[in-house]
């Protein structure tokens, strides 16, 4: 599946969970400068950009260990690796908030997501006043900031 597929996916999962009532067959994935996804709500035109929160040591060295093991056919233990809920998190919303979207003036919000691929979903309790600071933070940069655990289903904005 493809980086738009993929998100696309956990852009429709996480649209039915929070209730959000998109116009039928308005979902599109975009290419920048475009965010993401595109839609329509009660008419309106949205944009959201997406981000998986993940540990980038833990990412990097998964990738490692996907190289050699195509190169050599091994498999392997990789490193241990050291990481943070909340720097991972802020490390997400940061990244992206450092790129520019066109939106044709309309709104533009963040979904930070987790799905235990390169970091275990984190409890929400462990990531919350960081997700809160990170909302008073930006909250002229996005209509909103949701956090979507996409093994629980859960959201939090």
């Amino acid at each position: 599946m493809g980086k738009a597929e993929e998100e696309r996916e956990v852009f429709e999962e996480f649209a039915a969970v929070a209730g959000l009532a998109i116009d039928a067959g308005s979902i599109r994935s975009e290419k920048p400068p475009l965010p993401d996804i595109s839609c329509h709500i009660g008419g309106d035109a949205r944009y959201f950009e997406l981000t998986r929160a993940a540990n980038q040591g833990v990412a990097d060295e998964v990738g490692r260990l996907l190289v050699k093991g195509r190169k050599t056919g091994e498999g392997g233990v990789g490193r241990p690796q050291v990481y943070n809920d909340e720097k991972t998190l802020r490390a997400a919303v940061e990244q992206k908030a450092a790129a520019k979207h066109e939106t044709h003036g309309a709104p533009l919000d963040l979904i930070v997501y987790y799905d235990g691929m390169f970091h275990p979903v984190p409890s929400f309790d462990w990531v919350e006043s960081t997700f809160r600071s990170l909302q008073a933070e930006y909250r002229h940069r996005w209509g909103a900031i949701w956090l979507y655990n996409r093994t629980s289903k859960q959201i939090l904005r």
